[in-house]
């Protein structure tokens, strides 16, 4: 369908004039929700064979990747790391079935309130809590 024939399904305009449209266990607490701004997030890429071979230099400038990594992303891109490729593709694996598992099971995992680890899925604990009307 080319645009010249496509018809407006939805008018975002009238979300705007609507109050409470959203059953409120679909709407997020304010503190898990993501950063609104959209720039572009040029994550490093660290390169560590010169910190393999033992050039400082290059050992210096990696830790300051990874440290401005750190502080502004939270992850990075790693090149030359040594790390077998048969030990990626596991991790790979690994993250994929944890991802086919059945809901209930991934809730089992879920992440706890202040901590770091633990799945989290994007309104994944709501099946439980729906009302249907």
């Amino acid at each position: 369908m080319d645009s010249s024939s496509s018809t407006l399904l939805c008018n975002p305009s009238f979300f705007q004039t609507k109050q409470n449209i959203l059953p409120s266990q679909f709407i997020w607490p304010k503190d898990d929700l993501v950063n609104e701004s959209y720039e572009e997030l040029n994550e490093p890429l660290i390169d560590l064979a010169g910190f393999f071979s033992g050039n400082t230099g290059e050992t210096i400038k990696a830790a300051e990747l990874l440290h401005t990594a750190c502080i502004n992303h939270g992850f990075f891109q790693v090149t030359n790391h040594g790390v077998d490729e048969w030990v990626v593709s596991a991790a790979h694996r690994e993250a994929d079935a944890l991802f086919k598992l059945r809901n209930d099971k991934k809730m089992s995992l879920k992440r706890k309130a202040g901590s770091i680890w633990g799945y989290s899925g994007a309104h994944s604990d709501l099946s439980d809590r729906i009302q249907y009307i």
